[in-house]
């Protein structure tokens, strides 16, 4: 009998897990992020201003992280902490590995500036003009 045939899979939200595999998954989340940034550790503890120690903690899973420090970590990371929290979780049942899955985030689109003549302002948006203009 091979691995996937002693195994069985099922798709959790991630709300629903104990806690020790919540932090095992977030743990993932963070650690993938971090290496699709091409991003160290030591770096992302410089920018988010977590010890290094602290984020090798939540990366394993045995770090319990306020969310003023999570929030810091995946802002670093350009993560928001809703899609670190947001999906579904397939769960190896029988095992400690869980393969997260969260959702992508959602980058803002960024609004186009109007081209002008030298002797007609730019304003990225109205509140601009209405304050540049008094």
């Amino acid at each position: 009998m091979n691995l996937s045939e002693s195994m069985s899979f099922e798709t959790q939200s991630l709300d629903t897990l104990p806690t020790e595999d919540f932090l095992r998954v977030v743990g993932q989340r963070v650690r993938r992020q971090r290496s699709q940034m091409n991003m160290s550790r030591k770096r992302l503890a410089e920018v988010s201003g977590v010890s290094e120690r602290y984020l090798a903690q939540l990366e394993s899973g045995q770090g319990n992280m306020s969310i003023a420090l999570l929030r810091k970590v995946t802002t670093a990371i350009g993560m928001s902490l809703g899609a670190l929290m947001s999906a579904e979780v397939t769960e190896v049942i029988g095992s400690t590995a869980a393969v997260a899955q969260p959702a992508q985030a959602q980058v803002p689109q960024s609004t186009p500036v109007a081209t002008a003549t030298a002797s007609e302002p730019v304003y990225a948006n109205s509140r601009d003009r209405l304050v540049s203009e008094y």
